[in-house]
């Protein structure tokens, strides 16, 4: 995420959308310790907000791998865990959750692999990532 710190301070785009999460899940991004992800995560976000402090923030829920893709590593499955995080973390901090949970019950979107996903599924997740930043910047008109 501050790889694009430069950028930001630069840009001073109105709203950040931040998607991140399945590879933070096989990588084990804040380990054992409880709210580690999210400690994480926020860390990363309020360093690009150093640059940009107006920007409205958008962080995304991560779409959960497949079962079988639970079935070879258990660091998959941390996707409910880790959203909780990202929920509880928008709320108190005032930004908005895009919930894409829903997302991930259609098992035709993925790869072979479980975890990425067809390049078809982009569109539909992309539509909801921008429905929720216009109800939340428009209402639901």
């Amino acid at each position: 995420i501050t790889d694009q710190k430069d950028t930001i301070a630069q840009t001073k785009p109105s709203k950040l959308v931040f998607s991140y999460g399945v590879n933070d899940m096989g990588l084990d991004i804040g380990g054992n310790e409880k709210d580690g992800y999210r400690k994480i995560y926020e860390a990363q976000i309020d360093a690009l907000l150093e640059n940009d402090p107006d920007a409205q923030v958008f962080v995304c829920s991560i779409i959960d791998v497949t079962p079988q893709a639970k079935e070879r590593s258990p660091r998959w499955d941390k996707a409910a865990d880790f959203n909780e995080q990202i929920r509880q973390m928008c709320e108190d901090r005032g930004w908005t959750y895009v919930d894409n949970d829903r997302l991930g019950t259609d098992l035709s979107h993925y790869q072979e692999d479980g975890v990425h996903f067809t390049s078809d599924f982009t569109w539909e997740w992309a539509r909801n990532i921008a429905k929720t930043i216009w109800e939340t910047v428009y209402g639901n008109k």
